[in-house]
């Protein structure tokens, strides 16, 4: 029982080591528009990069959000986007097609329930959540 679980675990750990959910794009309009959602783990930034410098231009952020809005703005910034404070303006945007979550991986789970009751495409990055019962 104990190796069966501890397979189970590592499933998991795996599956929620980065989890995307796909959806098909319009064929009219195949760009993918990004909503990075919490800019919290220190490698957000070379995330952020692989999506700005991808060849096909395809996909490209339109929005940020974070609790921490200092931290949000920064990126908004950067990115020249404009800053949501509020979570639920980016998830009922149409426009918004998927989010990137790189907020604090205990926040991860609301955040990937709320994104994906929104129908948005995600990306989250690291663990799903902080236990098994929750990953279920």
């Amino acid at each position: 029982m104990k190796k069966f679980v501890s397979i189970l675990m590592l499933v998991v750990m795996l599956v929620s080591i980065s989890t995307v959910v796909l959806a098909e794009a319009a064929p009219s309009d195949p760009t993918v528009r990004l909503a990075l959602v919490g800019a919290w783990h220190v490698h957000t930034q070379m995330y952020v990069n692989r999506v700005l410098n991808a060849e096909d231009g395809k996909c490209q952020f339109v929005a940020v959000w974070d609790h921490d809005a200092e931290r949000g703005k920064q990126f908004a910034e950067t990115l020249n986007v404009p800053y949501y404070e509020n979570l639920d303006d980016v998830l009922n945007n149409p426009e918004i097609n998927a989010v990137m979550i790189e907020a604090e991986t205990n926040l991860h789970k609301d955040l990937v329930i709320k994104a994906a009751n929104a129908g948005k495409n995600i990306f989250c990055e690291k663990v799903l959540t902080t236990n098994m019962e929750d990953a279920l």
